[in-house]
């Protein structure tokens, strides 16, 4: 997550400088800050793809302890503590490795955040439509209203 949050900090700063140089003329090169986004993006899909990877490979090694365990169940001694407590330990580990391994709902958004910077101009533009749509929308509302009270009888 530390990772992830670095490089959309990162990112931010980039896009924030573009924005900079977009308003006015200073010595920011856009090229250069073209290149550190996807320099950026490339690092993430990285990040990205070696805990997909690493989950993969925590996925086989469950595969073939849950084979195992299949095996040894046929002589399973339910009596047996300690055949109970090598399962809970076995299942325990799995979803420790499962659990510090998954992603979490932030660090998917900063994924796509990341991965697709340029939606957040599209983002700003359909936001600034959006609230003037609803604007209008409202004081349309409010005028049929205020024409209802008006057409009331008394």
């Amino acid at each position: 997550m530390f990772a992830l949050n670095k490089k959309y900090q990162q990112l931010k700063n980039y896009t924030r400088m573009l924005k900079e140089f977009q308003t006015q003329d200073s010595g920011f090169n856009p090229k250069e800050a073209f290149n550190n986004i996807q320099i950026k993006q490339k690092e993430v899909l990285e990040l990205i793809n070696s805990r997909i990877q690493r989950l993969l490979r925590i996925y086989q090694s469950i595969q073939t302890d849950i084979k195992e365990q299949e095996e040894k169940l046929s002589s399973f001694n339910k009596d047996s503590l300690e055949d109970i407590d090598a399962m809970l330990k076995l299942v325990s580990k799995h979803l420790r490795n499962l659990k510090t391994l998954s992603f979490t709902g932030k660090e998917l958004l900063l994924a796509k955040k990341i991965l697709s910077p340029n939606q957040t101009f599209k983002d700003i533009n359909q936001k600034s439509q959006n609230e003037i749509t609803a604007q209008i929308k409202e004081k349309e509302q409010l005028s049929m209203k205020s024409l209802n009270y008006r057409l009331k009888p008394k």
